[in-house]
């Protein structure tokens, strides 16, 4: 990769891996199961998944879903996707059937890679050429580098979100984007050839994109974590002290659930652990105290939080914990290499320190926008003219503390997070009034800022409709983290004397 001004990388990650092979092709590279393989081995499957991909008819820009979990293969075929020059989409095989088929044909995909064991399924979607993937059929084709030139402005990804008007909606991310994202964490980390890194991550996530690329700058080694493991904790605990890991990810509420679980003799299982990444929710000072209290003090870990929206390619802003310096807030800090942050109020006008704003992102992280949606991309990337900037508008409040640093508050809509996974209310409400088995539904996120949050639906059913029925067909749309956990039933949803929707009441509710 390539450094410009402003030590901004931009040219393709694949192109790192290549770097790493001529330098030390013999160093091992991957690690999944008791699969191994050299910076060699990996840099040449990947090229012979390129050739295969090529084969097919895939062009530059051209969009390929794979659908397959956390794997050896997948790693394959994800680099071997971008060597081709086409465009990464992840899907995952357990999403409903409808909603596979609403991002296959909103990101117009030309090909879905598959294992064997969902070809079956996937090649019943429409208008999407579907192969499975086979790592011996790649034996036949070429192991020489690809002829593709690829430009910085060219796509990388498209991951998709869930949406505000009752769809998933897809965002476009460059390989500029990606690249600056993954080239300032190698800059700022300066990780060797020494560490491991834990993939761990669900693909259908960008937080995974850090974990499948960033390996390869420094000539490190990556271990694949079977799939479904990453919520298990002695999965984890296992895999870290086998293969001797030193860097992975968390999101807040597993590490918490993490060191809940730890003894202390697991504590020198966890000894090669030399630095932990958490993003995807809030950070606290008790879980950082608790952190410091276990693994900092026994092992001498060291923590970071990080923050970013999937719009801005994974993260914008870091803050690497102290050790033992007592916090109020734990912020999500400052901005990486070329990413700029405003705060600002209804106005449109930047903020002082310590009052609070919307947090808008410029810099070359922003996405393109999202796919076939030129209303919402238009509406949310917008155009700052006393800025003079391009602007994403997070939608997330922050204030700007006396240091410098942003601290996260909360949101302006009815975005959630859980264990994670970014989630747009009004999407399953959307999905629910889509169903044509309720009068009206509000639906809300039960014990927020907790480990034990979930989604509730308060619905009032027509006439001969019922929880088992409307559960079945949301089912049809809806991934398993989406689902309500709670469906209550009322005759009427209470209001303030405004009129407007009480849900200070519903929360209030006791629920069975």
């Amino acid at each position: 990769m390539k450094a410009l001004q402003n030590n901004a990388f931009t040219s393709p990650v694949v192109e790192a891996l290549k770097t790493s092979c001529i330098r030390t092709p013999g160093n091992v590279a991957v690690v999944n199961d008791s699969v191994v393989l050299t910076y060699d081995q990996f840099h040449r499957q990947t090229n012979q998944a390129a050739h295969f991909l090529r084969e097919k008819r895939i062009q530059r820009g051209d969009v390929v879903a794979l659908g397959q979990d956390r794997s050896l293969e997948a790693l394959i075929f994800i680099y071997g996707i971008l060597k081709a020059g086409g465009v990464y989409l992840p899907v995952a095989t357990d999403f409903p059937d409808q909603r596979v088929e609403y991002i296959l044909s909103n990101s117009e995909a030309k090909l879905l890679i598959c294992h064997t064991d969902h070809r079956t399924r996937f090649q019943n979607f429409s208008n999407v050429e579907t192969h499975s993937f086979d790592l011996t059929v790649l034996e036949s084709y070429s192991d020489a580098e690809p002829d593709v030139d690829l430009s910085p402005t060219d796509l990388a990804y498209i991951i998709y979100t869930s949406g505000s008007t009752g769809t998933p909606k897809g965002v476009m991310v460059d390989h500029q984007a990606l690249s600056n994202r993954i080239g300032w964490m190698q800059n700022h980390y300066n990780f060797s050839e020494h560490d491991v890194f834990l993939h761990k991550t669900p693909l259908i996530f960008d937080v995974s994109l850090w974990e499948v690329f960033l390996w390869s700058l420094s000539g490190a080694r990556v271990v694949v974590l079977p799939q479904k493991a990453e919520s298990f904790p002695p999965a984890i605990i296992h895999t870290i002290s086998n293969h001797q890991v030193t860097v992975a990810h968390f999101i807040p509420s597993m590490l918490s659930v993490f060191l809940e679980y730890l003894a202390e003799s697991d504590h020198e299982k966890l000894k090669s652990l030399t630095r932990l990444f958490l993003s995807g929710e809030a950070f606290t000072p008790h879980l950082l105290e608790k952190f410091n209290t276990t693994l900092c003090r026994s092992n001498g870990t060291e923590i970071t939080n990080l923050y970013g929206p999937t719009e801005a390619a994974i993260d914008v802003t870091f803050f690497d914990c102290p050790k033992s310096v007592d916090l109020s807030v734990i912020p999500i800090g400052r901005p990486i290499e070329n990413i700029r942050t405003y705060v600002l109020d209804e106005n449109q006008t930047v903020v002082g320190d310590g009052e609070k704003g919307e947090l808008c992102l410029a810099g070359i992280g922003l996405a393109r926008g999202y796919i076939n949606n030129k209303l919402l991309t238009e509406e949310k990337f917008i155009h700052h003219s006393t800025l003079q900037e391009r602007l994403y508008q997070t939608g997330d409040i922050v204030e700007v503390l006396e240091n410098g640093m942003i601290h996260y508050i909360g949101r302006n809509d009815d975005q959630i997070k859980i264990r994670g996974m970014r989630i747009e209310l009004g999407e399953i409400e959307g999905q629910i009034y889509k169903s044509n088995m309720v009068d009206q539904c509000c639906v809300l996120l039960k014990n927020k800022s907790t480990i034990n949050s979930y989604i509730v639906a308060f619905v009032c059913f027509k006439n001969g409709f019922d929880e088992t029925c409307l559960k079945a067909v949301l089912a049809v749309f809806l991934p398993d983290y989406m689902m309500p956990r709670k469906i209550v039933a009322l005759p009427k949803l209470p209001t303030l004397f405004s009129g407007k929707l009480d849900q200070k009441s519903l929360l209030e509710m006791e629920i069975d």
